[in-house]
């Protein structure tokens, strides 16, 4: 049962079919899209095909993120991606009107390309309707119904019955100990009562010979109350072959008798009480491991939803730097063109103006309005801010894409501080100075280090979980002094010949011993409810420690901040040993 809701493409058949069927005719749409982007890119010197690309592009990426919503409802059936679906859809299909429009421009190779882009487009727009009503039909819902309500009792009701067969089981084992110590106490009692008739027995033997029996019936009184004292180890005397030694010698066998079956009660005492700590301790392991079973598959599922939202949010920023960096590079590239033209345009007009110092009274009027002078001056200025904003651009497009490598399953020899740079970046915006608190210095103290084998997108993750932490926690201390300088310490140093160091301080409040015991435990959070779901460290921690074979600490006192250690290999253990192999 748990196998089968763990194959989450199997137990949704519209994601299936959506992948079978749908994923050909996107890509198709997509490709079209852009073959006729590149062919109106080339001839972009036409002075009204502006309004045609517009369309184009609008079209693919209102189509992209129509494609991205719809995938999110199929898996997490949340209305949010369900309207989110429709206004894109709605912008989808505007921008495809108004291409249809404007096809008279199109030259007769993008009319070819629009007629393909025209039949996958066509055969992808019906698509979405049978997967809504697969995801909203009664007999998807009635299996989901079922699975809440009759698979997950039925788990419950097992722990329950485990639970009344442990109670059982003690409390027949419990009983049979009692009958034990009964019948244990009854030959205590019989043997006492087995001594009081000797003992009568021998006051009325010395009553009747008196001396000629006293000091054997005083040995035999002797060693009774011994046996009565808890030493079943002693004898009485035999001394003589008469009545009296007769009795001596049956009272020897009552005693060893005695003793055999007091030890005998004994040891089937230990024997059950053995049993009854063993089959007790059998069944708290099997319930432990129950508990623990339904536990890592409730954390399992979280996570996948949260690798799953991580992977697509990777996919979603790769897409969104590749559409930023096509225009940049363009942009770009023209600059040094455009400054090129610029110098050769200003110079002619110096030479002009030295040749022809007194131009006409027209040209001197519009000289003077478009304030010739400042405009020499300030063109280079801007031609130089608008190159200085591309590289700024270029910049922010780079750690995109090294941050969105949240899907690679491959492990990769990188450079770390590329890594730490590139979430740092994303990060700046919550670096910066915020209306209710100053910027946020970070010191890099880098320090060389060789390239580290490693999932590169997990441990961004990694270090972008635990420097988010780091800012709400140096916000919640600035909110409380005013005066409070944040800052962030990042150093990474080289542990001996096999590891590397990263540790990343702040000088934030400090976490309590009690929370810091907790740190690390799943679902564990201090955030207010819908701020955070406890899962950022623990998954971090596993990511560090199962992933990489490395460890991740944490240090922190009251007020002193808090310091996250991650250490890991330079080479992951199963590479090593194929590089030996080899």
């Amino acid at each position: 049962m748990f196998a089968l809701k763990d194959r989450v493409v199997e137990n949704q058949p519209a994601l299936k079919q959506l992948q079978s069927v749908g994923d050909i005719q996107i890509n198709l749409t997509l490709d079209g899209a852009t073959q006729l982007i590149d062919l109106q890119l080339q001839r972009s010197s036409m002075s009204d095909s502006s309004e045609l690309l517009e369309a184009l592009f609008e079209f693919r990426s209102s189509f992209a993120l129509s494609v991205a919503a719809l995938r999110s409802y199929l898996v997490t059936r949340s209305p949010s991606f369900r309207f989110e679906y429709a206004a894109q859809s709605k912008k989808n299909q505007a921008a495809w009107a108004q291409i249809l429009r404007l096809q008279t421009q199109l030259s007769a190779e993008q009319q070819t390309e629009l007629d393909k882009l025209e039949k996958a487009y066509g055969a992808f727009v019906a698509l979405p309707s049978q997967l809504f009503e697969i995801v909203e039909s009664d007999r998807y819902r009635t299996d989901l119904f079922l699975l809440s309500t009759q698979a997950e009792p039925l788990a419950t009701k097992m722990l329950d019955e485990l639970a009344a067969i442990v109670v059982a089981e003690q409390n027949a084992l419990l009983r049979e100990l009692e009958i034990s110590h009964v019948s244990l106490a009854r030959a205590q009692w019989q043997t006492l009562l087995g001594g009081g008739i000797s003992l009568i027995l021998a006051i009325a033997l010395v009553l009747t010979l008196r001396r000629a029996i006293t000091i054997p019936i005083r040995r035999l009184t002797h060693t009774t109350a011994s046996i009565m004292a808890g030493d079943y180890t002693a004898k009485a005397p035999v001394t003589s072959r008469d009545e009296i030694g007769a009795l001596a010698v049956t009272f020897n066998q009552m005693t060893y008798h005695l003793r055999a079956s007091r030890q005998a009660l004994e040891a089937h005492s230990r024997n059950l009480e053995e049993q009854v700590t063993e089959r007790t301790q059998q069944l708290q392991i099997k319930n432990n491991q129950l508990q623990e079973t339904l536990k890592e598959l409730k954390q399992a599922q979280l996570q996948l939803i949260q690798t799953e939202k991580m992977s697509c949010l990777g996919q979603l920023v790769a897409g969104v730097a590749h559409e930023i960096n096509n225009p940049v590079n363009f942009i770009y590239g023209n600059l040094t063109h455009m400054n090129a033209y610029t110098c050769d345009l200003l110079r002619l007009m110096t030479l002009y103006q030295q040749h022809y110092p007194q131009p006409v009274p027209e040209i001197q009027s519009e000289i003077e309005v478009v304030d010739l002078d400042f405009v020499t001056t300030d063109l280079p200025k801007v031609l130089s801010s608008m190159k200085v904003g591309a590289q700024r651009i270029q910049g922010i497009v780079a750690s995109l894409r090294t941050f969105s490598r949240m899907d690679e399953a491959e492990i990769e020899a990188i450079d770390l501080h590329e890594g730490l740079n590139s979430t740092l970046m994303i990060l700046e915006s919550r670096l910066k100075a915020q209306p209710n608190r100053s910027a946020i210095a970070v010191e890099r103290q880098y320090g060389p280090l060789p390239l580290v084998e490693c999932y590169p997108g997990q441990l961004n993750q990694v270090f972008m979980n635990i420097l988010s932490n780091a800012i709400d926690a140096l916000e919640e201390r600035y909110l409380r002094e005013a005066e409070f300088q944040p800052v962030i310490a990042i150093r990474t140093q080289q542990m001996g010949l096999d590891q590397v160091q990263i540790t990343i301080s702040d000088n934030a409040l400090g976490i309590p011993e009690a929370v810091k015991q907790r740190l690390f435990d799943p679902f564990f959070t201090t955030k207010p409810v819908g701020k955070g779901t406890g899962l950022g460290l623990s998954i971090s921690y596993q990511i560090v420690s199962e992933r990489h074979g490395g460890s991740l600490t944490c240090a922190s006192e009251l007020r002193q901040g808090t310091h996250f250690k991650i250490l890991i290999p330079l080479v992951q253990p199963h590479q090593a040993e194929d590089t030996n192999s080899d």
